[in-house]
């Protein structure tokens, strides 16, 4: 059903208000009228509803046209206005429409009303759909500029030749740029030049074809003269088919691209760990085989001083070849370490000689050590050779002399700051800081720093170990380090260490099980899986006056602690075949045995490792490879120094 229109009527005759509904009834119109006569019966019509129409006389005794075209236009309302008059001249009439009135029809030719009002009605809905149109364009414009202006993104519209129209005012704060600066140039002009080939490239596709749409990365200069990265959406503008604008929404990724790098790093690092950690176990057994047959035959090669000086050779060799797998374990985080109650200021002040020694008299050093450094729990050996591992990579870093500095400060790192650093965990750490003013280094330098066999050393006059060293045991420590330096600007290497708590951690070490004095008969139960380390352990044993026996893992030991010779020493490899540690051997073992004593070799311990309270500094540990005197001082604390014989 078509809805009624609603007309009104500005007539003071009832008869042809009546008469001109009529006449658009006539029409097939459906309407629904209310005739006014008054300009206050106009202002309360117009409030109270919308009409569709207005059809006045042009002269009413109190109430004129001018009038009242200037109340409708005041009121702000867009409503066909159609004068209905007979009285009129053709000048009053343009007149009326200069002021307002849509149409004009004499009273005496209403043939042409309802074609005028359909027209007009016409035109009305045109021009309301038109407002609507312009209004939504408008808001659209609103939310497009409030997006763009508030963006943290910056977006740019550039032009065929990839000159800028546009920028948002987010530019200011991610690239320090006016975007009034960066108008009517190329945007090539502030990308890095390794990245200007491809930007162009994309850039062009987007300009000649309209679907295409696509991620690019490249590199934009800041004011400052810095570069930051920035991932870039492109297209072409939707509704441009002519000129080709381009649109770019640049995403600032300089600290992600930043965070993934060092992940990158770290996952590389755990890599390199993992194989280095594994290398130098299985190169821990080949040394401790050497050394041990080297030190057998060296007491049968008396008189024989070229064969006994080739021989010493040959030891020294294995031993270095042992330090240089030491410190790969160091870096893998698979050394065993013996922690113990420790202040860093006390340890830097008693080292202190040793330090200035090895720098030599041409490098000062300086302290700062402030009292009330937070105790720690750590390998004081390992932190002591860590120090000691900066302070001589720093006088290489200074060979005309310069100014060393040795530093502690307590530092609190907190949930926002360690989601900086990858290896650092929100917590209390004592940082140690080696501070020199050397040759330093430039920051893709220091990015390797802590890489295995990595030197900026010439050659020969480097293993690679050093850093990698310190970062492997300030990580197994549960601690992180870091580097900041700058070509000709020194170096500061931070190592970070989680504070102990303040207790007397020595005093709640457990006390290994008390047992008594093995018997003269009791054996040595050596447990190796490598049947030549274990050959050449029981060798050892034997040669050091004591009796020994062989078992390759858990079981064939369990089988030997239940025959009837009574075992007096467990000497057990950390990791053993067939799901049984030396650990779980050892604690079978004393359950079934409380007086056996218990003495681990490792070439690295994953198990120690993973017990770094004081349960893990009262095991006894011999690391492969080791010398038959630390072998025989290892058995002489168990046995009382007294040798059994074969």
């Amino acid at each position: 059903m078509t809805r009624a229109l609603h007309v009104l009527v500005i007539e003071d005759s009832a008869d042809d208000a009546e008469l001109l509904l009529h006449a658009l009834r006539q029409g097939e119109l459906e309407v629904a009228g209310r005739r006014i006569e008054t300009a206050e019966e106009l202002l309360s019509a117009l409030n109270e509803r919308r009409w569709d129409l207005i059809l006045a006389d042009y002269q009413l005794p109190n109430f004129g046209m001018p009038a009242a075209l200037r109340i409708v236009r005041e009121s702000g309302l867009d409503i066909p206005f159609v004068v209905v008059s007979g009285i009129i001249s053709m000048a009053t009439a343009v007149d009326l429409m200069r002021a307002g009135a849509h149409d004009f029809v004499e009273k005496d030719d209403l043939v042409r009303l309802v074609p005028a009002v359909e027209r007009e009605l016409g035109e009305a809905e045109q021009r309301r759909r038109r407002r609507l149109a312009e209004r939504a364009a408008r808001e659209r414009e609103a939310r497009f500029r409030t997006l763009i202006e508030n963006s943290l993104d910056v977006v740019a519209i550039l032009d065929a030749q990839r000159v800028i129209r546009f920028t948002s005012p987010s530019v200011e704060a991610a690239l320090g740029h006016d975007p009034a600066t960066l108008v009517a140039r190329d945007i090539l002009e502030f990308v890095h030049a390794e990245d200007i080939a491809a930007l162009r490239e994309a850039l062009s596709r987007f300009a000649a074809e309209p679907e295409y749409v696509d991620l690019i990365e490249f590199r934009w200069r800041h004011s400052d003269g810095s570069w930051r990265t920035f991932e870039a959406a492109g297209r072409r503008l939707p509704e441009d088919t002519s000129i080709g604008r381009i649109l770019l929404n640049c995403r600032d990724v300089t600290e992600r691209k930043a965070l993934e790098s060092r992940l990158q790093r770290r996952h590389r690092l755990e890599a390199v760990g993992q194989l280095t950690g594994g290398v130098a176990h299985d190169f821990n057994n080949l040394l401790t085989i050497m050394l041990g047959d080297l030190e057998l035959l060296q007491p049968r090669l008396e008189g024989d001083a070229k064969a006994e000086q080739l021989v010493g050779q040959a030891i020294k060799a294995a031993e270095r070849g042992a330090d240089l797998t030491e410190r790969l374990l160091n870096y893998s985080c698979r050394q065993a370490l013996k922690p113990e109650p420790a202040d860093a200021n006390d340890v830097i002040v008693e080292m202190l000689d040793m330090v200035r020694r090895g720098l030599g008299e041409t490098i000062e050093v300086e302290t700062k050590l402030p009292p009330g450094a937070w105790p720690l729990f750590v390998d004081r050996g390992q932190l002591e050779g860590a120090i000691l591992n900066l302070a001589l990579n720093a006088r290489d870093a200074m060979p005309s002399g310069g100014r060393l500095v040795l530093e502690t400060a307590n530092f609190r790192v907190d949930a926002a700051e360690a989601a900086g650093n990858l290896e650092a965990q929100p917590g209390d750490y004592v940082v140690v800081t080696v501070r020199d003013d050397g040759e330093g280094m430039a920051p893709a330098v220091a990015e390797h720093a802590v890489e295995p066999f990595f030197t900026t050393k010439g050659p020969g006059r480097g293993s690679g170990l050093g850093l990698s060293s310190v970062h492997g045991f300030v990580k197994q420590s549960g601690g992180f380090m870091t580097i900041e330096s700058e070509s000709g600007q020194g170096c500061a290497v931070r190592i970070h260490l989680p504070r102990a708590a303040q207790l007397d951690v020595a005093a709640e070490r457990p006390a290994a099980p008390a047992g008594r004095p093995p018997s003269q008969d009791g054996l040595v139960l050596v447990v190796e899986d490598d049947p030549n380390v274990r050959e050449l352990v029981v060798d050892l044993v034997d040669n050091l006056g004591y009796h020994a026996v062989g078992a390759a893992d858990g079981a064939a030991a369990l089988a030997q602690l239940d025959g009837p010779s009574e075992v007096a020493l467990l000497l057990t490899d950390m990791v053993l075949p067939g799901g049984m540690s030396g650990l779980d051997l050892a604690r079978v073992a004393c359950a079934r045995s409380p007086a056996l004593e218990v003495l681990y070799m490792s070439g690295y311990s994953d198990e120690i490792l993973a017990k770094t309270g004081p349960e893990a500094s009262s095991l006894r540990v011999i690391n492969k490879p080791f010398r038959m005197i630390e072998l025989a001082r290892h058995l002489e604390g168990v046995f009382g120094g007294q040798a059994r014989s074969a």
